[in-house]
C-alpha cells in the first residue's frame, strides 16, 4: 500500500499550581521523503517550563505481533523553580529549631540539551523494548531567562548514558483506565568509557494494575522505584511530593517526578526512592469521579541508605504516609483534577519539611500533561 505524506498539528495548554500555565504546539509531517518516516516539532512554554525538540520516527512492521521502530530526537530544556520557605531558628527555651516569622525565596534554574537515539521492539499490542543512548549537557543555576541565552559550551555537566526500558501498557482507555496494567523498568549506566563528567548506575521501575467492580469502584495499586549506586545529579535524581500527573515527553523533562499527596511538588528529592500507593476511585456520573488515596514511601541519598539496617520496625517507624482526597473531571480540553492532601505520620521526615507536615495541601491540575 503507497504511504502519503500528511501534515499535522497538535495543540494544547495546561495548568496545575506548580507549573503554572502552559502551552504546547506540535507540528508533524509523515511519511518524510517517501520512507514512512514521521518527522515533528515539540514546542512548549511555560511559566516555569520550557522543552524544545526535533523528533524523527520510524516504524516497520513485522507481522501482526512484531515491529520495530527506531526513535532521533534533539532537545533543549529548561525548568525555574522558586520555593519560598521559613528561616529556621533554634529556641533556646523548647531546645529544637523552629520557623521564625522571616522568609526567603529561593530560586533554582536547570537547564540541559542533549540527543537521544532509541532502537525499539514492538511485542504485540502493549509491550515496547527498547535500547539506547542519551548524550546530555546540564547546568545549574540561579539565572532567570530564555532556555536560549547561554550556548551549549557554556553548560557546566554532562551525562553519557547508555540504557534499555521494557513498557508494557494493556490499559483499557486514558487519563481514567477501569481495567489492565501499566508496568515500566528501566537501567542506564553512565561509564568512563563513554567520557561525560557524570559516573552512576540507576535502575527503576514502576508497577500499576487496575481493576473494576461494578463498573463504578476502581481500585488501583501502584508500587514505584528507584536505586543507584552513587550520588546522582539533580536531572537524574527523582523528586517526591505533589499531585503529579503522568508526564508525556518524560525523555526531555528536567525533573523526573513521582506523586506523594501530603508534601508540596517536587519537596523531597532523593537517589534511593521508594512509594507505595493505594488508591481508590468511584464514578459519581459519566466522565465524573471522585478518588481517595494513601501514599507511603521514602527518599534516601545515597550516603544515608543502607539495606543492612533497614529492618521492618525502622521501615515502619520512618516512612511517612500521605492520605488524599479529589474531584477528577474528563473534559474535551483533558482532566481536571481537584485535590486535597494531608500527612498522616510525618514519619522520619527531612528538618525542613516536618516542619510544615501539619499542613493541608491543595493541588489543582487542568489538561493532560505534555
Amino acid at each position: 500500500m503507497e504511504r502519503h505524506s500528511v501534515w499535522r498539528v497538535r495543540m494544547a495548554a495546561r495548568f496545575d499550581e506548580f507549573h503554572l500555565l502552559e502551552g504546547y504546539v506540535a507540528p508533524a509531517f509523515e511519511n518524510l521523503f517517501g520512507w514512512g518516516m514521521c518527522s515533528s516539532l515539540h514546542l512548549q512554554y511555560g511559566l516555569r517550563r520550557e522543552k524544545y525538540a526535533i523528533d524523527l520516527l520510524s516504524t516497520q512492521p513485522f507481522n501482526h505481533l512484531l515491529a520495530s521502530a527506531m526513535r532521533f530526537q534533539a532537545y533543549i530544556s529548561r525548568e525555574r523553580i522558586r520555593e519560598r520557605r521559613s528561616r529556621l531558628v533554634y529556641d533556646t527555651l523548647l531546645k529544637q529549631t523552629v520557623p521564625s516569622d522571616e522568609f526567603f525565596l529561593q530560586e533554582m534554574t536547570l537547564r540541559k540539551a542533549g540527543l537521544n537515539l532509541l532502537l525499539g521492539t514492538e511485542v504485540g499490542k502493549s509491550a515496547m523494548v527498547e535500547l539506547g543512548t542519551r548524550v546530555e549537557q546540564f547546568r545549574v543555576d540561579r539565572s532567570v531567562g530564555s532556555v536560549f541565552q547561554d550556548p551549549l559550551s557554556s553548560f557546566r555537566s554532562g551525562v553519557r548514558l547508555l540504557l534499555a526500558r521494557l513498557i508494557i501498557d494493556n490499559t483499557d482507555q486514558f487519563p481514567f483506565p477501569q481495567n489492565g496494567h501499566r508496568d515500566y523498568f528501566s537501567i542506564g549506566g553512565a561509564p568512563y568509557a563513554l567520557g561525560g563528567t557524570e559516573r552512576f548506575l540507576r535502575i527503576d521501575g514502576s508497577l500499576s494494575s487496575f481493576f473494576t467492580i461494578g463498573s463504578r469502584h476502581t481500585l488501583c495499586p501502584h508500587l514505584q522505584f528507584s536505586w543507584s549506586d552513587d550520588t546522582l545529579p539533580d536531572v537524574e535524581r527523582m523528586f517526591l511530593g505533589g499531585a503529579v500527573p503522568q508526564e508525556k515527553f518524560q525523555d526531555m523533562g528536567i525533573f523526573n517526578y513521582v506523586s506523594f499527596i501530603g508534601l508540596e511538588s517536587r519537596a523531597w528529592p532523593g537517589d534511593v526512592v521508594f512509594m507505595a500507593e493505594m488508591s481508590y476511585r468511584f464514578l459519581l456520573r459519566k466522565d465524573i469521579h471522585l478518588r481517595a488515596s494513601i501514599d507511603w514511601g521514602y527518599a534516601w541519598t545515597h550516603g544515608e541508605f543502607s539495606p543492612r539496617q533497614l529492618s521492618t520496625q525502622k521501615v515502619l517507624k520512618d516512612m511517612p504516609v500521605g492520605f488524599g482526597l479529589g474531584l477528577a473531571v474528563n473534559t474535551l480540553a483533558g482532566p481536571l483534577r481537584f485535590t486535597w492532601g494531608r500527612l498522616l505520620y510525618a514519619g522520619n521526615l527531612p528538618e525542613r519539611l516536618r516542619l510544615s507536615a501539619d499542613e493541608n495541601r491543595f493541588y489543582l491540575s487542568a489538561g493532560h500533561d505534555f
